[in-house]
Formats: structure tokens, sequence, C-alpha cells
């Protein structure tokens, strides 16, 4: 990575799984508001896109594909953050959901916070972390999307980046 490249880091990827009538597994582009907002500062950028591909990491459900780390029409990569059930139920669908989604949309709900969804959102933050470092140059820009992974514990990780690095709801 070059040291003006930007890196992303989101709970969700920019694409999502689709399965046709024979079973065949292919990855669009997400539909979401992230991807629509985000996905053109990348454009040019040869960046990172870091984050979940939106399915389970466990034995007991059929594994996806692997998502191809660059694509025609795509000119950043994308890295693949693993996570079970439990992991996204308690961080995001729990703490980052209950917690965090109403601080960041005007408190249009009453924000409700748990011990033990915090302890998840924490390690769940830990495992983002070491992807962004790994990718990132010495002068790269961490954009991370701030309902999702705490800016600090990805930051911490990549040098130099902590004056660049920008928070988003």
């Amino acid at each position: 990575m070059s040291d003006d490249e930007l890196i992303i880091v989101a709970n969700r990827l920019p694409v999502e799984a689709v399965t046709d009538s024979d079973g065949n597994v292919s990855w669009n582009v997400s539909p979401g508001g992230l991807v629509a907002a985000v996905e053109p500062s990348l454009k040019g950028r040869q960046g990172v896109w870091i984050g979940w591909n939106g399915h389970y990491q466990d034995p007991s459900e059929p594994s996806m594909p692997p998502i191809p780390e660059t694509a025609e029409g795509r000119d950043y990569r994308i890295v693949e953050v693993p996570l079970d059930r439990a992991d996204v139920e308690q961080y995001y669908d729990g703490f980052s959901n209950s917690a965090l989604w109403p601080l960041y949309h005007d408190a249009i709900a009453t924000p409700t916070y748990h011990r033990h969804m915090w302890d998840a959102y924490v390690d769940v933050n830990r495992a983002f972390a070491p992807q962004a470092a790994e990718v990132a140059g010495l002068g790269a820009t961490p954009e991370v999307q701030a309902v999702v992974v705490a800016q600090p514990v990805v930051v911490q990780r990549i040098p130099s980046a902590a004056s660049r690095a920008r928070s988003y709801g």
C-alpha cells in the first residue's frame, strides 16, 4: 500500500452474496447507504475496504466462496474479517444498534447499554484492528465507520495515522 491510500474500516463490506437459482454464489455491490456514500472516495485511490462479509463463520452453515480481493470495475481491494453469530448479535445487533446508533441519529430511540455487549464490541474491534494495520502504509489514512469499529483500537496499530484518521457515524 502506498502512503496516500485510503483504508475504509466498516462493519459490512461493499458487496453482498447473491445466490442464483442453480445455487451459484456471486458477489454484487451492496445497495446500502454507507456504500453509496463512501465508495466514491476509494475510486482511483487503490485503497482497501475492510469489513465483515455478512455471513457467520459457523461450521454448521454452508461456507461462502471467498470474495475476490479485486474485481473488474473496482480499483480497491477487499479484506474480510470473519465473525461468528455471537459476535454479530452482541457487538452489532447489540451494542452498535442499541447504544451507538441512537446517539448518531439524534437520539430518536433511547440508547441502552449492557456490559456484555460492550465487551463483545471491544473484542470485535480488536479483530478488525490487525487487518487495518496489516494493509496500512505509514502514511495511509484510515476512515473508520464509528458505529461499527472504534477508531482508537484501529489507529493505535497504524503508525503515524492518528492525526489523519476520521470517524463517522
